[in-house]
């Protein structure tokens, strides 16, 4: 399980014990050894075609908010939570 998000969400999945990567333009995903990655939305948005390839090779890919919240209009993470076990989460 890798992170490729802004320092703050790297440095704080880091306390758990989950490595990562501070995206800066222009890095290359696709070599990063991993079947799960964990990426923030916005940065997400700039690397979809890298995120779409790795899928396409089996890599699972969550996507989170970083510190100053979603910019999606719908919170995937409860979506998901909703469509497995049938409770919507607020």
């Amino acid at each position: 399980m890798i992170v490729i998000g802004d320092k703050d969400t790297v440095n704080a999945f880091g306390i758990i014990g989950i490595k990562g990567h501070v995206y800066k333009r222009g890095m290359d995903i696709r070599d990063i050894d991993s079947d799960f990655f964990i990426v923030c939305e916005k940065i997400a948005d700039k690397i979809r075609e890298d995120l779409e390839a790795l899928e396409e090779k089996g890599k699972v890919i969550v996507e989170i908010p970083d510190k100053s919240g979603s910019i999606r209009k719908k919170d995937p993470i409860a979506s998901l939570i909703k469509r497995s076990i049938g409770i919507e989460i607020r």
